[in-house]
This record gives C-alpha cells, structure tokens and sequence, in this order.
C-alpha cells in the first residue's frame, strides 16, 4: 500500500500539528513559537513537570520509606519525555519551505535523527514503565517470581517487537521486506503490551483485596491513619493508574490497526502520559498518606474492646496488643515509591484467639 493511499493522508500535517499540541499539553503547554520560548517560558506549566517535581519533593522527604527502584524508575522516564519533548520543539521550529507532498514524506522519514529518535526515546519510556509495573506486581505477591512469567514474556515480546521495528525504520534499504514486517508489528502491536497492562493490573488488585479480606476476618485491619494508607485506598489508586494507562494503549492499538494517521496523536501523547502516570501515583499516595497522619493507624476488634472495659489495666493491655498487631500482622512492602502496609494474619488469628 502506497503512502498516499492511507487513510487520513491528506489531513496529515494537521494530525502532526495535533499531535505535538497534545504532547506539548502533557508535558508543558505553550502556545509560543521560538523554541526558546518554548522551552523557558512554558515548560514549567506543564502538567507532567509539575507532578514530577511534587513527586520528587515527596519522595526526597520520605527517602527512607522510598523504593529505589521505583524513583530510578521516574527518573529514567523523565529523561526520555523531556528530550523527546525537546526534540519535537526543534522539528516544529524548522523553516517550512517545502510543499505538502515533502513535508508529509518528511514525517513518514523515519530513518531521520529527528523522527528515528522518536521512536527510540518512546520505546524507552515504555518499556520502562511496563518493567515498573511488573516489579510494583512481582512486590506485592511477596516476591513469587512465578506470577510474572507470563508477564515477562509478554514484555519480551514488546521489546522484541520494538526492536525489530527500530531496525527496520534505521535500515530503508531493507524495503523489500516491509511488507512481511508490517504483518509482524501489526500481529504484535496490541496484544503484548494491551494483556500484560490488563494481567498486571488484575494480579496486584486481586492480591490486595484478598488480603484486605483476610485482615478484615481476623479481626485485625489496617485502617487509614497513622502515616499508612489503607488497602482499600491503595487498591483504589491501582485501578485508576491501570485503567488510564489501558486505555491510552487500547485506543492507540485501534488506530495502529485501522493505519489512520491520527494513531500519531496517540503516539505523541503516549510519551509524556505513561510518565505521568507514574509520578501521578507517587503524588497520590503522598497526599493520602498526609490526610491519614491524624487518624489512629488501628483499630481493635470488638472482643478488644469489651476486654479493655473489663480490665482494670486497659492501658497496659492496649499497648501490648498494639505492639503486637503492629510487629506481627503488618507487612510492608516498598510500592509506589512508598512504604505501604500489606497486612498479614497468622498473630491477628493468634490474638483473636
């Protein structure tokens, strides 16, 4: 199939000008035409670097609770999105001096520095994010590597897939073979990326709400208060962060497959979301954890309850089974670049008993 024959090909250089609006949007929104402009003065309106930098504060505050990975992570993202960011302010700054038929071939050039570093600095942030979240599932199921084997393979064939692509984009004199190539990419395109988002996601909420559960049936559950934040809470944030991630690739899969040329708008969007939703999370859980420091962390069971206004010794009593229920029932894990209570049941069954 022909270039010209694609649909949305004669609306080209507007999905181009969309596409880094929205990019622009994401990361830092400006209307200006210099690049320095661009760059200096609207960069800090953006809303990816605005999160980015609450989430960093936040993490710095809270280091010793802070999973290293998880910041190495943003950060790794936030490298990628401002140089891609970056990059399309110089492509967009350009003299347009040639006719429509050569700019459009200018935005199909993919073995061009400009369009070529795209593509790599996208698969970057994507990749990066997709490890993430298999890791933040791997960590929630105690460390059981057998629960993302199959999303590591899913995530092998994402970057296989990936590769291949950049390898062909690079090398045009292999032209011969883009048909085969582009059967290839559109088979691997959506699944990979699409089922290891939906699997993840619903590995590490059906984990938290069993064990939500079973902390509810001892009798001993971690509420919200006391610097953490309940399951329920947690369980909440990790359906919204996987449902808008989902949604951006679902909606870029339906487009890549129907070859419109409006799948760059996602495209260019994508870069900047999928790091923003990342430092998003971050965000949240901060401010959860702020709204919660002045709420009692525990609450006791209602034979507890009874106990104490029996006992002369209430206080004494009190203590001891805090002290017990917050040493042997929370077990916390390091997710979200913060330390969240996971909580286990073996001395909350003991305690009840």
């Amino acid at each position: 199939m022909a270039i010209e024959d694609l649909p949305g090909f004669d609306k080209e250089l507007v999905y181009a000008l969309v596409a880094f609006w929205v990019g622009a949007l994401f990361y830092g929104q400006s209307t200006d035409v210099p690049l320095h402009a661009f760059i200096v003065n609207r960069l800090l309106q953006g809303a990816y670097f605005t999160f980015f930098v609450n989430a960093f504060t936040g993490i710095i505050k809270r280091w010793g609770q802070t999973s290293w990975v998880f910041f190495a992570g943003i950060c790794v993202m936030f490298l990628p999105t401002t140089l891609d960011m970056w990059k399309l302010a110089i492509c967009f700054n350009m003299p347009l001096r040639a006719d429509k038929g050569e700019l459009i071939k200018l935005l199909w050039a993919y073995s061009r520095w400009d369009m070529f570093g795209h593509t790599v600095l996208q698969n970057t942030v994507i990749w990066t994010a997709d490890i993430l979240a298999i890791y933040r599932c791997y960590v929630i199921w105690s460390k059981n590597w057998k629960v993302i084997v199959v999303l590591s393979i899913l995530i092998a064939a994402a970057i296989s897939k990936g590769i291949v692509g950049m390898h062909f984009f690079l090398h045009q004199e292999k032209r011969f073979l883009f048909k085969p190539v582009m059967v290839f990419l559109r088979l691997c395109y959506p699944p990979p990326s699409l089922l290891q988002n939906i699997i993840t996601t619903g590995l590490m909420s059906y984990k938290i709400w069993k064990q939500d559960r079973l902390s509810r049936a001892s009798g001993v559950r971690g509420q919200s208060g006391g610097g953490r934040i309940s399951l329920s809470t947690v369980n909440h944030i990790i359906w919204e962060s996987g449902s808008v991630y989902t949604v951006i690739i679902l909606i870029s899969s339906v487009a890549y497959q129907t070859l419109h040329r409006s799948y760059q708008i996602i495209q260019a969007a994508m870069v900047s979301s999928s790091s923003m939703v990342f430092v998003i999370l971050a965000v949240t859980m901060n401010k959860a954890r702020k709204q919660t420091t002045q709420v009692p962390s525990f609450v006791f069971p209602s034979f507890a309850q009874s106990i104490m206004l029996q006992q002369p010794v209430t206080a004494t009593f009190e203590s001891r089974l805090s002290r017990r229920a917050s040493s042997g029932s929370a077990k916390s894990e390091r997710i979200f670049g913060q330390s969240l209570p996971l909580q286990g049941t073996s001395k909350a069954r003991r305690i009840s008993s």
